[in-house]
């Protein structure tokens, strides 16, 4: 899809710099003989995460970008998974038990780094506030 990289750009004004470098920007678009826009991850982690938080923003980016609405399948390297499915398919020499760990751990980092975030973001609109009233 030669305009994925236009999702992408609006994807990333609309997200944290940490959560586009971390989930999007190293995955690929394209639009599928059967006007599908697949979205590859870099991996089945990825893939899965995708799906799960940002399935809503990259279809929406997408109509925006295009002007038309495709139904969206995200991919990893080694995983197949469409956007209304529910099961995973891991590579066989992938131990489930790792990859479950692993998952809870980046979920569990994830969510304290948007949760500094918008400590950041509070504590700019303060010191802005603190700004405006200070006189020179």
């Amino acid at each position: 899809m030669d305009q994925w990289s236009q999702v992408l750009q609006r994807i990333e004004k609309q997200i944290s710099k940490a959560s586009f470098e971390t989930w999007l920007k190293a995955t690929s678009g394209e639009l599928t003989d059967d006007n599908t826009v697949v979205v590859i991850a870099p991996n089945s982690f990825a893939a899965d995460w995708l799906q799960k938080y940002y399935t809503e923003l990259i279809t929406e980016s997408i109509e925006l970008v295009t002007g038309q609405s495709y139904p969206v399948t995200i991919k990893g390297t080694n995983q197949t998974r469409s956007s209304n499915s529910s099961t995973t398919h891991l590579s066989e020499d992938y131990d489930t038990n790792q990859y479950k760990e692993l998952k809870e751990l980046v979920q569990q980092q994830s969510e304290l780094i948007q949760k500094q975030q918008r400590k950041i973001e509070e504590l700019e609109k303060r010191l802005t506030l603190l700004e405006s009233r200070r006189i020179v």
